[in-house]
């Protein structure tokens, strides 16, 4: 391939990736957020104690 083809393919695959990042961030993007409770479950660990599904879960971090 000569230095000046080489040179073109370059510069074409340039000009199609800008066009495709710009086609890309042209797209709106939708965020939703959802709610859900943990239903309130007593399990039973492998060592025999009942806890509960919440509390076992519950790490202390809140969300938003």
């Amino acid at each position: 391939m000569t230095a000046r083809i080489h040179g073109t393919v370059i510069a074409a695959l340039v000009c199609a990736g800008a066009v495709l990042v710009t086609a890309v961030a042209a797209v709106p993007v939708a965020r939703s957020t959802v709610t859900y409770e943990t239903p309130a479950v007593t399990l039973i660990r492998e060592d025999g104690k009942r806890v509960s599904l919440p509390r076992e879960l519950d790490d202390g971090r809140r969300c938003c």
